[in-house]
């Protein structure tokens, strides 16, 4: 079967069969985590997909991915999340109440799940909130390789929960703080996005949980940690069915503020709002740390009042450019929008809507009664975009203007939905799309349907912001009661672009806004932001039309300075136990915090895609350009870890030197500018100071090469420093140093970053001695150079997560 099809203007670039049975249409069953990864809900594991544009890392284990593959095919990296393993509480026995029974059990199945911003994993990834019919929560994280390595059973959310409830005096359980204990439904918030430069390193997403009892329970977490709890407020008497956080705006100085809508299973709908203060506390030298206070607020009124209308299936917020945002609820046959007012003068629409689906038609069993099983929002034609169960498309016009349900057929009353038919590539309509949609089905199934058939759409998502995106179906014929469609479940995982794309201006202008509109603390990896732009970009003939103006576009602003206001101050007082913390913060901080150099760690892998993909002189062309970005990314990076070192100057160590040493080797050696030159002239002067100690009559010069030399493991020669990417001996044996200490990875414990292959040594909180696991020599009794390597979890040249093999 072609796996790369097209259809008249639209295109599949992936139609991937996927063996397993999915419990029911979710809304949320498809969906893009922070790191650019899809996960896919199924009954009882969540499947991982990574796409392999942009991932330079072990690209030979997707090969078999796809039957056939060609250049515009997108191939996946896959793993699982299992809950083969985790517990499952046993409520009958905490509890006998027929209240706290919970029928899950008999059947577990995954119910819900929630992903973490980056950063929230130690390893710098995500984590995964996965909750079960038998209201237990699970956290999980990947190990050693997000790709297709493990995902580890991090903690038992509800154990910890049953831990920290009010028991009776005779230490039973009572029945409220079970039914507190019994989660209904989950929301991971996005972490505040911070205006300051350089952005603050912490950790400002929350948990949020919906439980049996009513009450929305607010949590923050981080990995090796126990979860905090932040408070809880009781707002129904029904169960909580649904969350959905909009996002965190500046209310004042120092305090931000959000939205969480909830719906209880009475039908109503309501409103929390919750605040964050972040506030600057005692500084030390280096970087100011904060004091965080988050409280609840019910708001004054239901978006649906209780007992208005049947069971929410689904709840999102959408946001619009230059309005409030809009909150899309759906039930049977119904999408109801709620926009609140912001001030008298708002020039939008605001308070409610119900816009009525109207039946596609595209099999047998087709009704917009069916539930909903995904909401895309597309901001550049202000459109909104739904499935349904039943495998059909809904369109809603001008969202944030005036929404009008889009269709080309005549309603029951016998009026015409107005409709542009020049403009049906960059307007869809509800009929267009469903019958698109039809066809994907049916051409991707080989030609074995007919009307009987349904392609049942269990999620769906759009690819960014544009005409592609992602849906998972299974094909069922309703009719058939032979039980033949029960022994043989299989989900096919489609990629299509569903109408043609935008023109190449539009293209263009969407890359140099997204670059110019980088921010370092939205908690997204490169490989998120730049997907829908890989996905365009990986058609040559498009490619080598535009390679000039890209290229114009990639090219670097003038070399500055990012971090000249941000001197930091020296320390001087004595190494202890709270400053190594502060120092790792600070690195971390610096590193990771500039807009600026995000936006050129994006230029670059932008840059570095289009080399793989182009050849003769525009390939030469874009190196060129490539290397320009990746200098002043070295630059910024060498002039942090310097300024870092001569803060610290005071409290460095014999066992630094190694580390040092090669920081100012970099900047007498490979053209860096002045200002860098300067600084590490000072750090030579201190090493000369040591040196001088310890063996007098010594030189500078001298001393340098003696540090620097390292030994070649497979013939004992001096390897000399001659690069600081790789260390060749003289012997041919050509070694790889390490991206954060630029020291000789002469050792199998290494990371690998997914986006550019750098590697870097592996942190020591990771190392086990127990199986030999240890950092080199020239590092093992450096503290700055553990410091580093723990605040380094992100690839400090693209910004992409690392994995590791062994």
């Amino acid at each position: 079967m072609p796996q790369t099809t097209e259809l008249d203007g639209h295109f599949v670039y992936t139609a991937l069969s996927v063996p397993v049975v999915v419990n029911n249409p979710f809304f949320k069953s498809l969906q893009w985590s922070p790191d650019g990864q899809i996960l896919f809900m199924t009954k009882d594991t969540v499947h991982i997909f990574t796409s392999q544009l942009g991932v330079n890392f072990d690209l030979d284990a997707i090969g078999n991915s796809l039957s056939e593959k060609d250049n515009t095919s997108i191939e996946w990296f896959k793993t699982v999340i299992e809950l083969a393993g985790t517990t499952e509480t046993g409520w009958a026995e905490l509890d006998p109440d027929l209240a706290t029974l919970s029928l899950g059990g008999l059947d577990r199945s995954i119910m819900a799940v929630a992903i973490s911003p980056c950063g929230v994993s130690a390893n710098g990834g995500c984590t995964v909130a996965v909750l079960t019919a038998n209201f237990d929560l699970h956290l999980f994280a990947a190990k050693k390789n997000f790709l297709k390595g493990q995902w580890t059973h991090r903690l038992d959310f509800t154990s910890y929960l049953l831990t920290n409830v009010d028991k009776s005096s005779a230490n039973e359980f009572s029945n409220p703080a079970l039914l507190q204990a019994q989660i209904t439904s989950i929301e991971w918030t996005p972490g505040i996005t911070f205006s300051e430069q350089p952005a603050p390193y912490l950790d400002t997403s929350l948990l949020i949980t919906g439980c049996r009892a009513g009450y929305v329970q607010i949590f923050r977490y981080m990995e090796a940690h126990q979860p905090e709890h932040l408070g809880s407020l009781s707002v129904s008497q029904y169960w909580i069915t649904h969350l959905a956080f909009d996002t965190w705006d500046l209310e004042e100085a120092h305090r931000y503020c959000g939205h969480i809508a909830y719906a209880a299973s009475d039908g109503s709908v309501g409103l929390i709002k919750i605040n964050q203060t972040v506030e600057p506390q005692a500084r030390y030298q280096l970087v100011p740390t904060f004091k965080i206070d988050v409280s609840m607020i019910s708001a004054p009124r239901f978006v649906n009042v209780p007992g208005e209308s049947v069971g929410i299936t689904s709840l999102q917020w959408v946001h619009c450019v230059g309005r409030s945002p809009i909150l899309v609820s759906s039930v049977p046959g119904l999408l109801k929008l709620f926009s609140a007012s912001d001030s008298p003068s708002d020039t939008y629409w605001t308070g409610h809507l119900t816009i009525r689906l109207r039946t596609q038609k595209v099999c047998r069993d087709s009704s917009s009664l069916h539930p909903v099983s995904g909401i895309s929002y597309l901001s550049k034609i202000d459109t909104l975009i739904v499935t349904l169960y039943d495998g059909s498309f809904h369109v809603v016009k001008n969202l944030s203007l005036a929404p009008i349900y889009a269709v080309t057929t005549p309603t029951s009353n016998g009026e015409v939905t107005r409709l542009d038919t020049e403009s049906n590539a960059m307007h869809p309509t509800s009929h267009l799309l469903s019958k698109v949609g039809r066809t994907v089905f049916e051409r991707v199934d080989g030609g074995d349907v007919d009307y009987m058939d349904s392609a049942r759409i269990y999620g769906s998502t759009s690819y960014g912001d544009n005409s592609t995106f992602l849906w998972a179906y299974e094909k069922e014929r309703p009719s058939d009661f032979s039980y033949k469609q029960d022994s043989k479940h299989s989900s096919m995982f489609v990629v299509a672009r569903l109408w043609p794309s935008g023109e190449d201006i539009q293209l263009l202008e969407d890359i140099h806004s997204v670059l110019n509109n980088a921010k370092a603390s939205t908690g997204f990896s490169p490989l998120y932001t730049l997907r829908p732009y890989f996905i365009q970009l990986q058609d040559r003939e498009r490619l080598n039309r535009l390679h000039t103006q890209l290229l114009n576009i990639l090219r670097p602003p003038s070399a500055e300075d990012f971090s000249k206001d941000n001197i930091l101050a020296p320390w001087s007082s004595d190494l202890d136990s709270d400053f190594k913390p502060d120092l790792r913060l600070s690195f971390a901080t610096h590193l990771y915090g500039w807009d600026q150099v995000l936006a050129l760690k994006m230029r670059l892998s932008l840059a570095d895609f289009i080399w793989k993909n182009t050849t003769g002189e525009v390939q030469t062309e874009c190196g060129l350009v490539a290397q320009t970005i990746l200098q002043s990314i070295s630059t910024f990076n060498l002039q942090t870890l310097i300024r870092h070192l001569l803060a610290v100057s005071a409290l460095i160590k014999n066992e630094d030197i190694p580390l040092i040493a090669r920081l100012v080797a970099q900047t007498q050696t490979f053209g860096y500018p002045s200002h860098i030159i300067d600084e590490g002239q000072q750090l030579a002067s201190i090493l000369s100071a040591f040196k001088n100690t310890s063996t007098p009559g010594s030189s500078t010069p001298f001393l340098l090469a003696a540090v620097l030399n390292e030994t070649c493991l497979a013939c004992k020669a001096d390897i000399l420093y001659n690069s600081p990417t790789s260390a060749p001996c003289p012997n041919g044996h050509n070694w790889t140093r390490c991206t954060v200490t630029g020291l000789v990875l002469s050792t199998p414990w290494v990371r690998t970053c997914v986006g550019c292959s750098r590697k870097a040594l592996l942190p020591p909180s990771v190392l086990s001695k127990k199986v030999g696991q240890a950092l080199p020599e020239t590092a093992a009794g450096s503290w700055i150079a553990t410091e580093l390597l723990e605040a380094v979890n992100k690839c400090l040249f693209c910004s992409n997560v690392f994995v590791s093999i062994l």
